[in-house]
């Protein structure tokens, strides 16, 4: 995303939520314009899953718009072909809380009741292609995920208490070790509003620490100004140090070489060394 980038159909209907939330009038020119070139593109319903994810939340779509990600997949053992540890860990980060809500479906609060259908070609609850083939994918491959998703979601009644409440317990944990204090979970911002959302439907208090500090991690990433505001990604100063190191040395010139042992220089005293560390999980014996 660049100003004057392509169009994103996810993003666009995200912005085009939160201004209306937020009290635009939906006949200004900035979101006819919007609406407009959501609708010329299939409407909301093809915007991405984390973004079907969001407005599910806020019962913009029904649940089955979503795949059937259930909490058990915490339990899911290592040998497993799939579990939590088979990803890297910023999609681990993000995952982890956000199986916890698509378990419980909580209901985001939205006092005024504003809705978006008007982004949707067909009326959400209506809606039977929120599952689409991506271009040049396989169409075996999707019609196996489709079936494998049907048939989970029709089991899912089936799954016991104990052994839900268990994987709930198992997730939040997980996540509670993770948190990270001020800097937040995995320190990037889709993991870190999972977290906060998941603590509260967990019951967490807004005065609870854990809570107030999840909160406050968000709000650290807030860029404000006397005429604008906005949120970001992560506080990158270690990522970016780590890519320009990266390109100083494949440029390799000794100026460059010597930045880039600068930059090494001021990362090592901040590489999480903690035991055992999630990075290490696959990789055991890596140096560091």
């Amino acid at each position: 995303l660049y100003h004057g980038g392509a169009f994103d159909m996810s993003c666009t209907v995200k912005v085009y939520f939160a201004l209306k939330l937020a009290g635009d009038d939906p006949e200004s020119p900035h979101m006819a314009r919007a609406r407009a070139a959501i609708l010329e593109r299939g409407g909301a319903a093809s915007c991405n899953v984390f973004t079907r994810i969001a407005l599910a939340l806020f019962g913009q779509l029904p649940w089955r718009g979503v795949p059937y990600i259930p909490v058990e997949i915490v339990l899911l053992p290592r040998w497993f072909p799939f579990n939590i540890h088979r990803v890297s860990y910023w999609s681990r980060a993000v995952m982890v809380p956000l199986l916890i809500l698509c378990t419980l479906k909580p209901r985001a609060r939205n006092p005024r009741n504003v809705d978006i259908r008007e982004l949707f070609t067909t009326p959400p609850e209506e809606e039977r292609r929120y599952f689409r083939r991506p271009l040049g994918g396989s169409a075996a491959l999707a019609r196996a995920f489709f079936s494998l998703d049907r048939l989970a979601r029709s089991l899912d009644g089936l799954i016991p208490r104990a052994l839900r409440e268990h994987a709930l317990e198992r997730a939040e944990a997980w996540m509670l070790e993770r948190l990270n204090g001020e800097d937040g979970l995995g320190a990037i911002f889709p993991a870190m509003v999972n977290a906060l959302e998941a603590l509260s439907v967990r019951g967490y208090s807004p005065d609870h620490p854990h809570r107030r500090g999840a909160k406050r991690a968000l709000e650290k990433l807030l860029v404000e100004d006397y005429s604008s505001a906005y949120c970001r990604p992560c506080v990158s100063t270690v990522w970016d140090t780590a890519l320009a190191g990266l390109a100083m040395q494949e440029e390799g010139s000794a100026g460059a070489r010597a930045a880039a042992l600068r930059g090494l220089e001021w990362l090592e005293p901040r590489q999480l060394l903690d035991d055992p560390g999630d990075w290490r999980t696959r990789r055991p014996h890596l140096p560091g």
